[in-house]
């Protein structure tokens, strides 16, 4: 809303109370309208920001680096890293002939990031599906490896490339194991969530499908480095990054309610300002 200099200047000499308790009259009438104009316009946003959630993705979109993916050489990278999708027919299931002859498998990594949750730091990534190949058998595979693994290089053998997760050093892969009712499509959101005492979550549209207790000592936990790491092989061959955070679907959507309320109320305070 439009305030004049002299205006302001008197709101920021005190407050209301204040006014008045005072023995002369610091606010004049239309003082008072653009004051409360000014709280009615302001006060949702100053609430809205000061909310733990939007805080946050702000921090992280203003100072913070975009994820990326690495990955093998048999994965085709694109929109800056943000997407991912396997190079061996992505629309196709593999036969399990072709697994056993692949020279390398589709791995992607990506760095899981802290976030807090009442005071406690967890870590946290997110993959949308893009890409599914109808394969029956498993939907997608995923690890947790306590630091960013080389892709390039291959395992310590010296053979130059992976085969599999479980060739990735320290990389936990397989817990917790999850069922589901409906298969993955496109759009579907995948997450890993490490919690503060160290337990593993894996989560399907923000609701968890599986929980691995204390799978992380406390020392890892301040340590480490996490990366998500996820087996493009299977039914899913197409993945990119996701951006939301974790919490509860309903917060985050209460408080864009509140944001668009906000935008709406601007025109109303430049009107009566004028007034």
């Amino acid at each position: 809303c439009s305030i004049p200099c002299g205006a302001m200047s008197s709101l920021v000499e005190g407050s209301l109370p204040e006014a008045k308790s005072a023995g002369r009259r610091r606010y004049d009438p239309r003082c008072l309208q653009q004051w409360q104009c000014l709280k009615a316009t302001g006060g949702p946003m100053r609430h809205l920001l000061a909310r733990d959630l939007i805080r946050q993705q702000l921090w992280e979109f203003l100072l913070e680096e975009l994820p990326v993916f690495t990955a093998t050489s048999s994965v085709c990278l694109s929109k800056d890293g943000r997407q991912a999708i396997r190079v061996e027919k992505p629309d196709c299931p593999l036969h399990w002939m072709h697994r056993m002859m692949a020279p390398e498998a589709p791995l992607v990594a990506l760095r899981m990031r802290p976030v807090q949750h009442y005071g406690v730091t967890e870590n946290w990534a997110e993959l949308v599906v893009e890409t599914v190949c109808g394969d029956r058998c498993t939907s997608i595979l995923l690890g947790v490896c306590p630091a960013c693994p080389d892709l390039s290089s291959g395992p310590p053998a010296g053979r130059g490339y992976f085969v599999s997760l479980a060739e990735i050093p320290d990389c936990i892969s397989g817990v917790p194991y999850c069922t589901t009712s409906a298969r993955f499509t496109q759009g579907t959101r995948i997450a890993a969530l490490i919690t503060g005492d160290g337990s593993l979550q894996l989560l399907r549209d923000g609701m968890v499908i599986g929980t691995e207790q204390h799978l992380f000592s406390k020392e890892a936990l301040k340590n480490s480095d996490f990366h998500l790491i996820c087996d493009l092989t299977f039914d899913v061959s197409g993945v990119s990054v996701g951006t939301r955070p974790p919490g509860q679907p309903g917060i985050l959507q209460q408080s864009l309610r509140w944001f668009r309320r906000f935008v709406k109320q601007i025109p109303q305070c430049n009107s009566r300002a004028r007034k």
